[in-house]
């Protein structure tokens, strides 16, 4: 081997030997910036308790506990929760624990291996690996620990790149407790992602298999959930991007001894998009809700439930504001809840001057194989607000809320379902206006809530407010200008 080579062989082992304790020292400023800089909670406290940089790792405490303010409040809100009554002793031991439950920091050892080259799990070019993990070797969760005899509670890793970045992986192990009173499993959570330092957005997912809670008579099961986000933190008080959740069935039912019909809910599902417009000044957030079926609702078949929701031009500052305003709001006392009044009134009306949009499309189902569906469109023209007017004088003056209102909607449904359920909001109706003595049977009901609903829908036909299209009954209506129609029907305020 040349004396050249050999020459950069060296350079090359210097340099790597010096690496590690110089990319020791870029994580601790890093970590130490990123806890500084973290989105404010009053909610939550956290801070590096310990940090000890040796040359090619370190270790660090990092503390993580609900705010002294937060549980102040709870505990005021269990003495005050109803002033007439003292608890009991029993009960009074039960606040105490629970509030010292809630009182206790949880502590994440945390283990860094410095840059540029770690080997711990694969081969990884980066700043540093990452390993924290909930310290559980004393206080409650020492004991929870051994109850559930497992090797952690909970644990996290993480390969953080040179400029910040990270991939993670975390995890809650499978538990189970056996009980004479009650029984849990838990199949266990992983969630893997990666957060990028320079936008401040995250890509995420994570899975979770069973969670089964049993009691002497009672059942409740939730199997198979998954989640995905993928976002950017725009500030502390807003995210901009995509969630979603998805449940394949929750089942709740009786169990034991006293076994009987187990209600369930199949495909369960919530997506929820919060984008921003080109000028960064309004928000359009959306969120979509569905359910595959109902199980175990007698003579009913209750499925394809999809509800959607759309909430457009809605003031960006209004909201960090409101936001910012309920996480205060949640804390503040009775006495000082008063003052938020005012600030909250005025957002509502920077809201309502951005021409904020609400659209609730579609409603969908089906119940026992009958269709329906609706959607609504309603706007708000916010140049109608006069620019001295204040929430009160707003709230008093319907006439210029209702005359800056603009809406278009539609319903259709089958007459089978219509009709059904024409009969069953009439039966409920009929059933409480009857007196306690009088001699009139569920039969009789039915019988009137049938007569009643039939002459209602074939009347509402005649008029023209409802038509038949495509197999199918349908209204449409729209209102603007103080002015309702259905199905291009006048409808005057004030008259049924």
């Amino acid at each position: 081997m040349g004396k050249r080579a050999i020459s950069a062989l060296v350079v090359v082992a210097i340099v790597v030997a010096a690496a590690p304790p110089l990319f020791g020292i870029a994580y601790e400023q890093q970590i130490r910036s990123q806890v500084a800089g973290a989105p404010v909670n009053p909610y939550l406290s956290f801070e590096l308790a310990e940090y000890e940089r040796g040359l090619y790792s370190s270790q660090g405490v990092l503390r993580l506990a609900l705010s002294d303010e937060y549980i102040e409040q709870m505990r005021s809100m269990f003495e005050t929760r109803n002033p007439a009554s003292t608890p009991t002793a029993e009960q009074q031991a039960m606040i105490d624990k629970l509030l010292d439950v809630m009182s206790a920091e949880l502590r994440f050892d945390i283990d860094v291996q410095h840059g540029p080259v770690n080997a711990a799990d694969g081969v990884h070019l980066g700043l540093a690996s990452v390993h924290a993990e909930v310290d559980s070797t004393a206080g409650t969760l020492a004991g929870i620990q051994q109850q559930l005899d497992v090797p952690y509670l909970f644990r996290a890793d993480a390969q953080v790149d040179f400029d910040g970045s990270f991939d993670f992986q975390a995890a809650i192990p499978p538990l189970a407790k056996r009980d004479p009173d009650y029984s849990f499993e838990f199949s266990g959570l992983e969630y893997n992602g990666h957060f990028d330092r320079a936008d401040t957005s995250v890509q995420a997912t994570g899975e979770t298999g069973l969670f089964l809670l049993e009691t002497a008579g009672a059942e409740i099961a939730v199997e198979d959930i998954g989640a995905v986000i993928d976002a950017r933190l725009l500030s502390s008080y807003l995210w901009l991007g995509k969630t979603s959740l998805d449940i394949r069935e929750v089942r709740v039912g009786n169990s034991g001894a006293t076994a009987g019909p187990t209600f369930g809910m199949l495909g369960l599902g919530m997506d929820a998009d919060v984008a921003m417009n080109e000028t960064a000044d309004k928000l359009t957030m959306a969120f979509e809700y569905r359910m595959a079926g109902i199980t175990g609702l007698p003579e009913s078949d209750v499925a394809d439930l999809n509800v959607g929701m759309r909430l457009r031009n809605i003031d960006r500052g209004a909201i960090e504001d409101y936001v910012q305003l309920a996480q205060q709001f949640g804390l503040a006392s009775a006495d000082a809840m008063e003052k938020f009044i005012p600030k909250l009134q005025a957002i509502g009306i920077r809201i309502l001057r951005a021409s904020p949009g609400f659209d609730l499309s579609p409603v969908r189902f089906t119940l026992n194989g009958e269709p329906f569906t609706a959607s609504v469109g309603i706007d708000f023209d916010g140049a109608a607000v006069p620019a001295d007017i204040d929430i009160v004088t707003l709230d008093s003056a319907p006439g210029l809320l209702l005359g800056a209102l603009s809406a278009t909607g539609q319903i259709e449904s089958s007459d089978s379902l219509t009709r059904t359920l024409a009969i069953n909001i009439l039966r409920g109706q009929i059933a409480q206006s009857v007196p306690p003595d009088a001699q009139i049977t569920a039969a009789d009901i039915d019988a009137a809530a049938s007569q009643q609903a039939a002459m209602m829908i074939d009347g509402m036909i005649q008029q023209g407010l409802i038509q038949r299209k495509n197999g199918q009954l349908n209204m449409d209506f729209s209102y603007a200008d103080g002015q309702l129609f259905v199905n291009n029907v006048p409808i005057p305020f004030g008259q049924p």
